[in-house]
């Protein structure tokens, strides 16, 4: 295969995957808007829109001659590297990690994934509603025989061994188990101590921290620390939802939602703030050149979605 075939071959690659990546902007912004302003009683009909859009996604990933194009790159690769850079040997790395993951699943698989997915956040706001115990129950079961499923089809995909290390590789590939066990040993000893310190205290009483704070206070300290942190306000917004927090958008359109409930509880809506501010912060500042590239997802963020 000739340099210039080689660079033709890439270039269209870049582009399919950029045309994917617009297409997952959309429907993540149509989830975006379900959990923030959509009208209740539109909850099929946008169930229904995301699906169809997610699975032409997966038709478009799952091409048969996508793994034919990336190999073909890489021997060229290895030929002539001085024509490529690091960043195209990760992009190829990301593109091949990205066909085999949904190409692991079958169609009816994933159209499972994706309406478990969706409609968890409305399962999950009628539960906080109503208390009912018994629903957050059947969907917490259904949901885990759910990724269990896709977790054992990745790791025959893949060749792993461990089920929850083949969903793992996809968030973070090289990062194991054991990685994780000692990036969190330190972390269990003190940070349930930290919700008993006191944010304000007089000679005649003690109050929890955050306790003091009204929803206003807790967003506004929110905007503080993501701002000091590096979130671009310009474009990006931090936004309260009742469903599940969220970072959603793109480089240019970040958007972050957070739970933040009155009066606020100090820790979960920090963890939220921290936990998608920085998915927003590292979406924000990803180089423009790749922003649209498997290479520039937000996933290549091991620290923040491995952790999870």
């Amino acid at each position: 295969m000739s340099q210039i075939s080689a660079q033709d071959t890439y270039q269209k690659l870049k582009f399919f995957y950029a045309y994917t990546r617009v297409m997952m902007g959309a429907k993540n912004l149509m989830t975006f808007d379900m959990m923030v302003s959509m009208p209740s009683g539109t909850f099929q009909s946008r169930m229904r829109d995301i699906e169809i859009l997610t699975l032409r996604i997966y038709e478009y990933l799952c091409d048969d001659t996508i793994l034919q194009k990336i190999d073909l790159c890489r021997k060229d690769f290895d030929k002539n590297p001085s024509f490529w850079t690091k960043w195209d040997r990760a992009n190829l790395d990301e593109m091949e990690k990205i066909h085999r993951y949904y190409s692991a699943m079958s169609i009816d698989l994933f159209s499972r994934f994706v309406r478990v997915q969706s409609a968890g956040r409305h399962i999950q706001s009628r539960v906080i509603q109503s208390e009912g115990k018994s629903e957050a129950l059947k969907a917490i079961k259904a949901n885990i025989e759910l990724i269990r499923e896709i977790g054992e089809k990745q790791a025959k995909a893949f060749d792993i061994n461990s089920t929850y290390q083949a969903l793992l590789r996809f968030h973070a590939d090289g990062f194991a188990l054991d990685d994780l066990e000692k990036l969190h040993s330190d972390l269990r000893q003190y940070l349930p101590a930290l919700n008993n310190l006191s944010f304000h205290q007089t000679d005649s009483e003690v109050k929890p921290l955050g306790q003091s704070l009204s929803r206003k206070d807790m967003m506004q300290l929110g905007s503080i620390v993501l701002k000091h942190l590096g979130f671009d306000f310009d474009i990006g917004r931090l936004i309260i939802t009742k469903y599940q927090p969220y970072c959603a958008g793109t480089s240019t359109d970040a958007r972050i939602l957070v739970r933040c409930n009155e009066p606020s509880n100090f820790f979960i809506t920090l963890s939220d703030i921290l936990y998608h501010g920085t998915r927003g912060i590292y979406m924000q500042h990803i180089p423009e050149k790749w922003s649209d590239q498997p290479v520039g997802s937000i996933k290549a963020l091991p620290s923040v979605d491995a952790c999870s």
